[in-house]
């Protein structure tokens, strides 16, 4: 079954047909229709997912700004290893 024509559409039992689905070519599946919910909530997962990896950055930039105080605490004094972590 070839689904380049826009007019024919997959029926629900030939998606749930796995062997239909990998030998689909790229042209075959940009037929398939995505519901626009998907892509009206696609933009804001995105948004959401660039947050996470904000989030994940600034708390390996604030671990290693831990673990260097806990350095300067070991090697001068509690007071410097302060004084470092409030330069953040």
């Amino acid at each position: 079954m070839s689904w380049a024509d826009p007019k024919q559409t997959p029926s629900e039992s030939d998606l749930k047909e796995p062997k239909c689905i990998l030998e689909s070519g790229e042209e075959d599946l940009m037929c398939i229709p995505v519901p626009d919910a998907v892509c009206t909530v696609a933009p804001k997962i995105d948004k959401l997912f660039e947050g996470v990896l904000a989030a994940r950055a600034r708390a390996r930039n604030l671990l290693a700004h831990a673990k260097r105080s806990v350095e300067i605490a070991i090697e001068d004094s509690e007071a410097a290893a302060l004084k470092h972590l409030e330069e953040i």
